[in-house]
């Protein structure tokens, strides 16, 4: 009985052995099809301004993370402290009771104080604008089409205070075409989320965007004291900007924006 059992068994064996092969025949050719296909679609181009020009990354001689309009959505970055979870070296803290101050760090090199007269030594910039004080520094990303964080110094293009590098934030510009954009959100602890985007041509060559934000939420902590939650989120913007295009390689832009944020 026991001579007669050996044969059963390596048979069970051999067909295990068979199926492995075969799935794994399956992987191989299946592996250069893929391959191909996304050699076939290439790989994005992506353009910085890190050196005040338009440029492909690749050319740049910086330590630069560039972020796309896409790579922001898709990450949930509400506000800048939430980019340095996309950068390298990059540490970025909400100063606490403090609105939209921010303490940034870049290489390990940064500032975690309001004073007024003590000078960032990372620099936060929106379309160009630079922000010279930490406070109002952590503002909201809506409506923005690209952030570059530029590692090391930077004061060579962007001026000084940029000794551990530069956050560059640039918005959407208007695109010369009616159009419009409407979002809303609900959520839990009273959360109200309203943005809405409103483009419109401004004669042949020009532009103008108005930008709106409401939110508004309740903190997830209860105050004891008064038996509710306090409020965690209310901010309100409001952004205009015109744009118009002297020539190809000549055009200006005015931009208005009003901040209020009192969040606590």
């Amino acid at each position: 009985m026991p001579q007669s059992q050996h044969p059963s068994i390596w048979i069970r064996h051999a067909v295990h052995v068979a199926l492995a092969a075969t799935t794994a025949g399956a992987l191989t050719t299946a592996v250069p099809a893929i391959a191909q296909d996304e050699s076939a679609a290439g790989l994005e181009e992506v353009v910085v301004t890190a050196r005040k020009r338009a440029e492909s990354l690749q050319d740049v001689p910086v330590a630069v993370t560039a972020l796309t309009a896409g790579m922001i959505e898709r990450g949930n970055l509400n506000s800048v402290v939430d980019v340095a979870k996309m950068a390298p070296n990059v540490e970025l803290i909400a100063q606490p009771f403090a609105g939209s101050a921010l303490a940034a760090s870049i290489r390990g090199v940064g500032l975690d104080d309001l004073e007024k007269t003590f000078e960032p030594t990372v620099a936060v910039s929106v379309d160009g604008v630079f922000y010279s004080s930490t406070a109002g520094a952590n503002v909201d990303l809506f409506d923005v089409e690209a952030i570059e964080v530029l590692r090391g110094p930077q004061g060579t293009l962007f001026g000084r205070n940029t000794i551990g590098g530069v956050i560059n934030i640039q918005r959407s510009k208007p695109t010369g075409e009616a159009g419009m954009r409407l979002q809303a959100t609900f959520d839990e602890f009273e959360r109200q989320d309203f943005k809405a985007i409103m483009n419109a041509p401004l004669g042949a060559n020009g532009g103008i965007k108005v930008s709106l934000r409401s939110l508004q939420s309740e903190s997830f902590a209860k105050n004891i004291t008064k038996g509710a939650n306090s409020d965690n989120r209310d901010l309100v913007t409001a952004s205009v900007a015109l744009r118009y295009d002297f020539s190809d390689d000549w055009s200006a832009q005015f931009t208005w924006d009003n901040y209020n944020d009192n969040t606590q």
